[in-house]
């Protein structure tokens, strides 16, 4: 991630604001500004509603003026598949009888047509689809859920105050204008598990409340369902808290038992669903993709696949040859067992930026005898350690800790606050501006939303797929393309990804076979316009045609 200020910026707009709250903390404004905050945040409900609707807000005003989320990534279009299927009230879809065109990227046909990923993100998106006809609301409400839920968490760290206001700066932070709320990658739901979980957990050991080990039994069953490794990972530290209380007798086992029902019930419901989509109880619509397709191990310490027949050379190239080719290879082996600095650094870059590690820096070095610190401390050493593991990173896969990274910081942000030199509350200065530049910070990482896609290259392909689709909707009736990929196509640019009912939709993407298959293809949709797309080839030969056109260029052997 790029930041959006500078160094030297931040530091003048630290210096300008502490300086600002400096004067303004000796009014008697100030004062009765604080004792109404104070009043409102006792009001837990009510400020945890108010962070959430901010994070609603936000996110729907970014979308709405800035850029409007329109999914390319493959694992995107894969989500929106898993929405599509949920909302029409399927767990799975039927297989097609020509599949064989339709084989994507993260997406698998036999025994069902479904998304390879957990269906945590996919729920979401088929709720904002349900309610409001519109996946990218379901981006808007998991946004909302997430700060809701690390709000609620905090409050078991920190004073009313603190919790509120880093509930605030969680949504300015990550719950407005981040790709966990502008793209259809997810992000945020797992984070919202993350806060379920370890907020369940303090609750539990400290007050034997047994609600609330139901609680966290419903943030571990999220994790499963969103980020399953990293979840699994993380968990352990609060498993271990609990195994402690236990032992020490500060909890009785009798606490355990709501929470125990909720994740039996939760784990009898996801092996209904492996059964439904994969056919196997045991076997996960991740693993079972990987066991169609992958080549190359998931994890690091794993052995890979073996190898497959592929029927299309694209799907071929992206699982056997990685990205970077042999000297990525070389570089992931380097790095295997190695905890990467630039890991850490991008992750760092997204949670905090550069203004909240101040207060995260002061909350680990002076709470470092802090009862409280053992909860999240335990999560963040996990996910430091799960990153070892993995061959491939995005700030998302360590969605989980966030609200332990917030935990810290909050922590930080209430012990900061308290500190006096020469009688003058320099800290409690220095976190308003804190807070205040992070609010401030969410304008121009707005405006550097459409940047997110350009610089990868995916605006460009998207503006291309809305071209194409535009031109095919100025024809009358349906539509069948069959994509023709040339030696120069970008295996990341994928125009092949359909509706989750693929004979309603009103434009059916294929892949190009041989001239049996296609026309087997051309017969069952004989009631659709078909249209040869060219894609990739380097003769200026690109773009949309009829099919059986003499201009079209020839497939590739």
């Amino acid at each position: 991630m790029t930041a959006v200020l500078g160094p030297a910026t931040m530091v003048a707009v630290v210096a300008v604001l502490t300086l600002a709250a400096l004067g303004a903390a000796r009014t008697p404004l100030a004062t009765s500004a604080l004792a109404r905050l104070d009043a409102f945040c006792e009001r837990r409900a009510l400020a945890i509603g108010v962070c959430a609707l901010l994070a609603f807000v936000g996110s729907a005003a970014v979308s709405l003026l800035v850029e409007w989320p329109v999914p390319v990534v493959h694992d995107e279009m894969s989500y929106v598949l898993a929405g599509e299927t949920f909302a029409a009230g399927r767990l799975a879809n039927p297989t097609h009888d020509h599949w064989q065109h339709f084989e994507t990227f993260y997406v698998f046909h036999e025994p069902t047509y479904a998304s390879r990923f957990p269906p945590a993100q996919g729920l979401a998106l088929a709720l904002g689809q349900v309610l409001a006809s519109s996946q990218v609301v379901g981006l808007w409400l998991s946004g909302a859920f997430m700060v809701a839920a690390v709000c609620w968490a905090l409050f078991r760290f920190v004073d009313p105050r603190w919790a509120f206001l880093m509930g605030v700066a969680t949504a300015c932070q990550v719950g407005i204008a981040t790709y966990w709320t502008q793209s259809f990658w997810g992000g945020a739901v797992a984070a919202a598990g993350g806060a379920l979980l370890l907020g369940g957990v303090v609750t539990l050991t400290v007050a034997g409340s047994a609600r609330h080990g139901a609680i966290a039994a419903v943030g571990l069953l999220i994790l499963a369902n969103s980020r399953p490794f990293e979840g699994a990972v993380i968990s352990l530290g609060p498993a271990l808290v609990l195994l402690g209380a236990l032992l020490r007798g500060r909890l009785a086992p009798r606490a355990l038992v709501p929470g125990m029902a909720v994740f039996v019930a939760g784990l009898v419901a996801m092996g209904a669903y492996n059964a439904r989509v994969t056919g196997n109880v045991w076997e996960l619509p991740y693993l079972h993709y990987e066991s169609m397709y992958m080549e190359r191990p998931l994890l690091s310490f794993q052995h890979g696949f073996g190898s497959h027949e592929f029927r299309h050379d694209e799907m071929r190239r992206y699982h056997q040859v990685p990205e970077g080719g042999a000297d990525h290879d070389a570089a992931q082996a380097a790095r295997r067992w190695f905890i990467s600095p630039w890991r850490l650094d991008i992750s760092r870059e997204f949670l905090l930026g550069r203004v909240l590690v101040v207060p995260f820096l002061f909350g680990l070095v002076v709470c470092v005898g802090d009862r409280r610190l053992r909860y999240p401390a335990s999560m963040l050493l996990a996910a430091i350690v799960a990153t070892v593991f993995m061959p491939y990173y995005k700030p998302h896969y360590l969605a989980p800790v966030t609200v332990a990274v917030y935990a810290v910081v909050a922590i930080g942000m209430q012990r900061l606050s308290a500190v006096r030199l020469g009688g003058v509350a320099w800290g409690g200065a220095i976190a308003a501006a804190l807070l205040a530049s992070v609010c401030v910070s969410t304008v121009p990482k707005a405006a550097r939303i459409p940047h997110m896609q350009e610089v990868r290259g995916y605006a460009a392909f998207a503006r291309a797929r809305a071209d194409v689709v535009s031109e095919l909707n100025e024809q009358p009736g349906k539509d069948l393309v069959i994509v023709r990929y040339g030696a120069d196509h970008k295996l990341h640019r994928e125009w092949v990804y359909n509706r989750a009912d693929i004979d309603a939709a009103d434009v059916v993407w294929a892949r190009d076979m041989d001239e049996a298959r296609n026309a087997s293809l051309l017969d069952y949709f004989s009631d659709r316009d078909a249209w040869i797309l060219a894609v990739g080839f380097d003769d200026g030969r690109d773009g949309l045609l009829s099919y059986g056109d003499a201009a079209a260029p020839p497939r590739r052997d």
